[in-house]
């Protein structure tokens, strides 16, 4: 199936980008010692903090089973209708000059639904090779420290929305309908606004943007790192960041002394000059907030075991 090439910062362009933010972006996370002590394990605390790689999941890799599935609409009307039609041609077009006649032959004893189902699966199946980095526009959502962050026991990395990649990370938006792809059209269309920025509104409070690594490699715009671990390569891949993208961390109202020390640790040993905050909760209202760490407190951190 043909690919649509989306251009970064072009005229089609139809959403915002985390640049225009007032304030840096977060990622949520929880913390665990295999993982994050290691810097060999990639995309974990350590890895960021001494190699600057982030982890950049699959679709197919995330909490939502609709990333990557918008809906392809199934053209109203008989078969010599202008919008059959149109789709006939568009579907023809999509497949290899070799493979017409037999896709065309395959259209007419199936039908335009099957064919919309069929296409849709294969969009599915195309979006899993797209890296995915998700980040917050704000620290201050309860849910998203309670979904990510182990229940305020973990932490949040800051990141300049200004530095690359972050600067175009784009704005998801939430609707209450999926999203829906006209094949006749979507040559014109932004495809991937449909298929990785658009969700359900129930996911509304994660105030999210992302990361959009594409399918193939564009060394201009994004530094990837090969797996280098045992076993079976993960699905996504590994991108490194500028050193100074990552700006601080923020840890949770309930984020252990040992793991908020062990972060603090290995920031100073890898030669990290980054801002530590805590979270504490409002007094009288369902809030948290974000404060720095004291000169006293952060001595006290390096101490914590």
């Amino acid at each position: 199936m043909a690919q649509q090439e989306v251009k970064e910062g072009g005229p089609t362009e139809p959403w915002e980008r985390a640049e225009n933010l007032a304030g840096p972006v977060y990622k949520f996370r929880s913390f665990n010692d295999a993982r994050d002590a290691n810097p060999d394990f990639q995309g974990g605390a350590a890895s960021l903090l001494r190699d600057n790689l982030i982890y950049c999941a699959s679709s197919w890799d995330m909490n939502d089973p609709w990333e990557g599935r918008p809906v392809f609409a199934v053209p109203d009307g008989p078969p010599e209708s202008p919008h059959v039609q149109a789709f006939a041609k568009a579907f023809g077009d999509s497949l290899e000059e070799s493979d017409r006649a037999k896709g065309q032959r395959w259209l007419l004893e199936n039908g335009v639904e099957a064919a919309c189902r069929l296409m849709q699966d294969a969009h599915h199946k195309d979006n899993k090779d797209i890296g995915i980095y998700s980040v917050c526009a704000s620290i201050e959502i309860p849910l998203q420290w309670s979904y990510y962050a182990n229940g305020h026991r973990g932490y949040a990395w800051v990141f300049d929305n200004k530095s690359r990649p972050f600067s175009g990370a784009a704005k998801v938006y939430y609707e209450k309908e999926c999203p829906a792809i006209n094949w006749a059209t979507w040559r014109r269309d932004n495809v991937l606004k449909a298929s990785l920025l658009t969700k359900a509104d129930h996911w509304h409070h994660e105030q999210e943007y992302r990361v959009i690594l594409p399918r193939t490699s564009a060394p201009n715009l994004f530094d990837v790192v090969p797996y280098a671990g045992p076993g079976t390569p993960p699905m996504g891949r590994y991108l490194k960041i500028p050193p100074g993208a990552l700006l601080g961390v923020v840890f949770g109202v309930w984020t252990p002394r040992s793991i908020a020390g062990t972060i603090v640790r290995m920031a100073r040993d890898y030669g990290r000059d980054l801002r530590f905050y805590k979270c504490g909760i409002h007094r009288d209202k369902f809030e948290v907030v974000a404060v720095d760490v004291s000169p006293t407190e952060y001595a006290r951190l390096l101490d914590a075991r």
